[in-house]
């Protein structure tokens, strides 16, 4: 159901929040809801259809969800992050891949310039070691730059990361990261999305991407 909620056309995470609001959260009251309570709530018919006839991508998430180290959260999923929970227009899902279990860690985002200056490279290095030291999980965008120093750094201490992309996990971005995602999959961190695994970088896809891993942090 959240996968099928997920594909309806128009449907994003602030208009599923508004739905599920109604009816206490409960996505299964949602989906039993006849249509013309469904209208009465602002969904148009073809939405409605795609409700009764999940399309495609529905088969392709629960495909995906079965491979070795993969993992898809729903929103009452008991693993899905409480933090994460509590923000406005929480993501519907997650695709993860890696140790779930580092979802849980108390984490701190670090982020911060694609083109950054020595000073800035040595500061975030620095910083994110000492936040190591300390017990915390280090989040960041996998980007270039400061965000790739972070998960480089914390590896090299010893820690955990979480990389959040702002691309499906099958559609790893930037490209010349890879071989830091495979490190950070090695050393029991996570990679985490909210787009659909075959989904390409968009420019839109990366503010949204900062929310969680803001959402995710203390």
């Amino acid at each position: 159901r959240w996968l099928t909620l997920e594909a309806v056309a128009g449907i994003g995470p602030v208009t599923a929040a508004r739905l599920l609001a109604h009816f206490g959260g409960d996505i299964t009251a949602l989906f039993d809801s006849d249509d013309g309570t469904l209208r009465s709530l602002g969904l148009q018919s073809a939405q409605i259809q795609q409700m009764r006839w999940p399309l495609p991508l529905v088969d392709q998430g629960l495909s995906w969800a079965t491979k070795p180290g993969n993992h898809l959260l729903c929103l009452d999923d008991p693993a899905y992050p409480a933090l994460l929970k509590e923000i406005p227009a929480a993501p519907l899902l997650l695709y993860c891949r890696g140790d779930i279990a580092s979802l849980s860690l108390p984490q701190l985002a670090m982020v911060g310039t694609r083109h950054p200056t020595y000073a800035g490279k040595d500061n975030a290095a620095r910083l994110c070691a000492e936040l190591v030291g300390c017990g915390l999980a280090i989040t960041s965008g996998l980007a270039l730059g400061i965000d790739g120093i972070c998960h480089q750094q914390a590896l090299a201490s010893g820690g955990v990361t979480l990389a959040v992309l702002g691309s499906g996990l099958d559609c790893l971005y930037p490209k010349r990261h890879h071989g830091l995602a495979m490190q950070i999959l090695e050393q029991g961190g996570l990679l985490v999305s909210e787009l659909a695994p075959d989904q390409g970088p968009l420019a839109e896809h990366f503010p949204r991407r900062n929310r969680i891993i803001s959402g995710l942090s203390l």
